[in-house]
């Protein structure tokens, strides 16, 4: 039951009263500058409903031709993203298609293009490494959060044709992120919630409930049925705009206690629920005012909390059996890792380089979490083999290992080429079987590969005047030495 609902027309303590709600700020500040198309650096939480301001103001751009919107996001944000610019993209008149995945991708061509696209930026990528993202007519590009990317490196390349013209827009909650990318992409664009400081990790215990963002508002109804709070004890469900107002209203007609709902201004009470992330400021305020606070937040908002708060801890009360909660452990574990200075993960991933070329990266963290989570298996016994003291021969020039030829190509790593561009384009565009593709060598201006000798002849024809890294190639049976 709802009993009683605060928003932003209503005057806080006097202590509060200076301090614009999100909705507030967002009419006054940014969206003007949206709406005309200047560029943009909105500091704010990783989550998809503080976006939804900047959809509508951008909205009657939808019915133009050719790609107009492109968001680069990170996986976990893309469905969230792509339904908060769903509305207003839509009630524009444009289409708008959310593209998580690889796979769908290579269906997409520039003729079924739609006018708004959110993808992560790797696909983003391909797409125009391919010839498939017409980025000529796109007059808006929204940077989501980059700091919850898996990988930022193919943003050099996409930003290199976006047209001059477009406006830029970024959102990161991560200070240097927002100088870098600022700095690099975004001159001259107006910068909104930026703290003057970073904030010091509160003192204070804030427990969390994890909950993907489409079910925000059952899970707001769970922690306040869990918390085993008295039905005369004041209780408050805090949100930050009125986009993400609608589900949590819902749910809160089956709420067991009294609750108030308050839209952006910050509530007092002895419980309070914060059904969005809020931003460090407003997080402060709310521990302050609490009682007790619990925050409902999506997986990819762990890390931002764990910035900005000592003690985090699983909201009490909720229904979760054993194995849920072994679970809810381990993935609290994989995030804080990925939250972690970045230097000890990039050896690692180093290391999984030549799996990751030859699998599906899924399947790679799959195995990898059955081995982290299985029973470890007894330490196998080493014997040394017996010494081989012939000397092996070497293949035949313009000749692989058994089996298997050399192509010649003319792209190496001046041109920033991997063995995972050359993966790509023979396992995409060209239907080479992954498991037909050996070593590949990467010299400073070519490339040599390893192909089965029955059809590396074919395969480097098909290749000749294909594109890697966007640069022409030329491909040939590799020429043997004299």
């Amino acid at each position: 039951m709802v009993t009683r609902e605060t928003s932003a027309s209503e005057p806080e303590s006097a202590s509060d009263s200076g301090m614009k709600t999100e909705d507030q700020t967002m009419a006054g500040e940014f969206t003007p500058t949206a709406t005309r198309g200047g560029n943009l650096v909105v500091c704010r939480p990783p989550a998809a409903a503080y976006a939804a301001p900047v959809f509508d103001a951008i909205a009657h751009k939808a019915g133009h031709q050719g790609l107009q919107l492109l968001v680069l996001a990170g996986d976990a944000m893309i469905t969230p993203l792509a339904r908060s610019a769903a509305g207003p993209w839509h009630a524009g008149g444009g289409t708008l298609l959310a593209l998580p995945d690889a796979g769908r991708a290579d269906t997409l061509t520039r003729d079924t293009m739609p006018t708004a696209l959110v993808t992560t930026a790797e696909i983003a990528t391909g797409l125009l490494a391919r010839s498939a993202l017409p980025l000529d007519d796109t007059t808006t590009i929204l940077m989501a959060w980059p700091e919850t990317w898996d990988d930022e490196a193919p943003l050099v390349d996409l930003m290199q044709d976006v047209p001059v013209k477009a406006q830029r827009i970024l959102y990161s909650a991560d200070q240097k992120h927002i100088d870098g990318l600022g700095e690099r992409y975004l001159r001259k664009a107006l910068v909104v919630g930026r703290q003057s400081t970073d904030p010091s990790p509160l003192e204070t215990e804030i427990e969390v409930a994890v909950s993907s963002p489409d079910r925000v508002g059952q899970t707001v109804l769970e922690v306040l049925t869990g918390t085993g709070e008295s039905g005369q004890q004041a209780a408050s469900v805090w949100v930050a705009t009125q986009a993400a107002e609608a589900p949590v209203r819902a749910a809160l007609l089956a709420a067991p206690i009294a609750v108030e709902l308050s839209v952006g201004q910050v509530p007092e009470a002895a419980l309070v629920v914060a059904a969005d992330l809020p931003a460090p400021d407003v997080l402060a305020r709310l521990a302050q005012k609490a009682d007790r606070l619990i925050v409902v937040t999506p997986p990819n908002g762990l890390p931002y909390l764990s910035r900005l708060v000592k003690t985090l801890s699983p909201a009490r009360g909720l229904p979760q059996t054993p194995s849920e909660t072994t679970l809810a452990r381990q993935r609290a574990t994989i995030e804080r890792t990925l939250a972690d200075d970045r230097g000890d993960l990039d050896r690692a991933v180093h290391a999984l380089a030549p799996l990751l070329e030859r699998h599906d990266p899924l399947q790679v963290a799959g195995a990898l979490y059955r081995l982290w989570t299985a029973t470890p298996a007894p330490t196998p016994q080493v014997v040394a083999p017996a010494r081989d003291t012939r000397v092996p021969s070497a293949p035949a020039a313009g000749r692989g290992t058994s089996g298997t030829v050399r192509i010649f190509v003319t792209a190496g790593r001046k041109d920033q080429a991997g063995p995972a561009d050359f993966v790509a384009a023979l396992t995409r565009d060209l239907g080479v079987k992954p498991e037909d593709i050996g070593r590949i060598d990467v010299q400073e201006t070519f490339s040599l590969i390893e192909l089965p000798a029955a059809s590396a002849a074919g395969i480097a024809k098909r290749l000749d005047g294909t594109s890697v890294r966007r640069r022409k190639v030329n491909a040939r049976l590799e020429r043997p030495r004299r």
